[in-house]
């Protein structure tokens, strides 16, 4: 019921109480009494009327809230969304797993590095695309987390499945409640396997030139050393 209805149905009422008075046979004693209790009735109509202003105004303050509650819910969906892709579509393959190696989310970028769909890595062990022979490792670093705060850098053979082994960096960084205890962690994942046979490549070159650089420094100083003889 609006306002204007339940107003107007208040009038009625008064008037219907003003009417019967009319009508009423009653000794002056007996009106003194109807009169106070129509009196009653009346005031009790007036705070009833008042009460239903102010729910009015309840209920207005509530649509008002809930509009901001709405507009919040969808700045926060758009958020959502915009950070999502921004994990999703990384260069990088990231991966949140809980304290026990879980893997709980995954991008796009880490299911091609591990040959899976990104949907199929959430509930593996990320233990199981680690080279076996340095799991017993993994472990013991997943466990070494408990004693620290800042992001760690590990290096690890990564077995994708069905494919070939390659050296990857991973970026670690613990993610606690605020009681302390970790409840996740960020994994940032990248095969440098590349760049570590590139490094070897420059060393090797480098090696190369050192002693020949060497034979020349010599050499120059050989005829130097000759010619200062000579004269």
């Amino acid at each position: 019921m609006s306002e204007e209805e339940f107003t107007r149905h208040i009038k009625i009422i008064r008037q219907q109480i003003e009417a019967l008075q009319k009508y009423i046979d009653l000794t002056p004693t007996q009106q003194q009494q109807v009169a106070e209790a129509m009196e009653e009735i009346v005031a009790s109509l007036g705070n009833l009327q008042l009460q239903q202003e102010e729910m009015q105004t309840s209920l207005e303050a509530l649509e008002d809230i809930q509009d901001e509650l709405l507009q919040q819910n969808e700045y926060l969906a758009i958020e959502r969304q915009y950070y999502y892709e921004l994990f999703n579509f990384a260069p990088d393959a990231y991966l949140l797993i809980n304290a026990q190696g879980m893997i709980l989310k995954a991008n796009r970028t880490a299911g091609a590095l591990f040959n899976v769909l990104p949907n199929f890595l959430i509930g593996k062990p990320l233990a199981n695309f680690v080279a076996e022979a340095e799991r017993s490792l993994f472990r013991t670093k997943l466990n070494q987390l408990s004693q620290l705060d800042s992001v760690q850098e590990w290096e690890m053979v990564i077995c994708p499945r069905g494919g070939q082994p390659f050296d990857a960096a991973l970026m670690v960084a613990p993610i606690r409640n605020t009681a302390g205890p970790i409840i996740s962690l960020q994994i940032s994942i990248r095969d440098v396997t590349k760049y570590k046979q590139a490094n070897l490549q420059l060393q090797a070159i480098a090696s190369q030139l050192l002693p020949e650089a060497a034979d020349c420094r010599n050499s120059s100083f050989a005829r130097w050393l000759a010619g200062t003889v000579c004269r």
